[in-house]
This record gives structure tokens, C-alpha cells and sequence, in this order.
């Protein structure tokens, strides 16, 4: 009998602990969102881990490839894995910054000509050809959106 008992309390263990697994394994649990998040701590290893690769990584932009057709060359990009920019980045009066500015993640996170896009393309729903990240990259978690979100917010401009 003493067999029969250790054999169905093991066998409850090993439900419960298959539950609970299968229970945690749809479950992502995310750290607190920081009430006041820094590029440098916070934002910066969202942007590498998801952006960087084509905005940024090395001073090369990758062109845009949006429906099959290539970004014009002229186009401005952000260079998310950095914070300050490089050259001049002044709007003019046309609103637009000079061909020779290089904008980092400040920039594109305060300046109205930057933000709309930056802001836009990272909350477009997966089958949006324009999201940004495109396929086959995983887009922003709605964590990572809420992190980028609030230290936008909190950039002046």
C-alpha cells in the first residue's frame, strides 16, 4: 500500500508541475516599466535589439524597401543606435534638416519631422508592409512599444 501511496503522490507532483508549466509557458513576464526610461539604460538596447541593424549599425543606413519599392536616396533615417547626431541636423525653413545631418535617436524622438515616422511606423500592425521592424523581424512587444512610448513623451523638444 505504502508503494501504491508514493506512486500517486508522485504522479500528482508531476501534474502539477506539468500544469504549471504549461500554464507559465504562454505567460511573458516583463520587468517594470521604468517611470522614466533613458535611452542609454532603457531605450538603446530595445532600438539594437530591433532597429540598429538597418538604422544605424557602423554610420550605414539600409534603403527602405517598402512594397517592393526601394526608399528614395535622399530619404532621412534616423541612426537609432546612437543618441546624439552627427552634423548639423537644424530644421530649415522648408522643415526639413540639411542633407548633411546624420539624426541619432534624440533627434528622431523630439523633432517633429523625425517622430511622426519613428512614432508611426513602430505601432503599424504586423501585416502593415510599413511596420518597421519589417518581416521577418519580430515586431516591438507591447512593452518594448510602452517603453519607446513614454521616453518619446519625455524628450523635450
Amino acid at each position: 500500500m505504502g508503494g501504491e501511496s508514493d506512486s500517486m503522490t508522485r504522479a500528482k507532483i508531476t501534474a502539477f508541475a506539468l500544469l504549471l508549466a504549461a500554464a507559465g509557458a504562454g505567460c511573458t513576464i516583463y520587468p517594470a516599466e521604468p517611470a522614466s526610461p533613458t535611452y542609454a539604460k532603457d531605450v538603446r538596447p530595445i532600438l539594437m535589439a530591433h532597429c540598429a541593424r538597418c538604422h544605424g549599425a557602423g554610420d550605414m543606413l539600409r534603403k527602405e524597401i517598402i512594397n517592393g519599392v526601394e526608399s528614395p536616396s535622399g530619404a532621412i533615417q534616423c541612426y537609432l543606435d546612437r543618441f546624439e547626431d552627427k552634423d548639423d541636423c537644424t530644421v530649415n525653413d522648408a522643415g526639413a534638416p540639411p542633407a548633411t545631418c546624420l539624426p541619432g535617436a534624440h533627434t528622431c524622438a523630439t523633432s517633429p519631422f523625425f517622430k511622426v515616422f519613428l512614432d508611426a511606423y513602430i505601432h503599424l500592425p504586423e501585416s502593415d508592409p510599413k511596420r518597421m521592424p519589417p518581416p521577418p523581424s519580430p515586431p516591438l512587444n507591447e512593452w518594448e512599444l510602452s517603453v519607446v512610448d513614454r521616453w518619446m513623451a519625455n524628450q523635450a523638444p
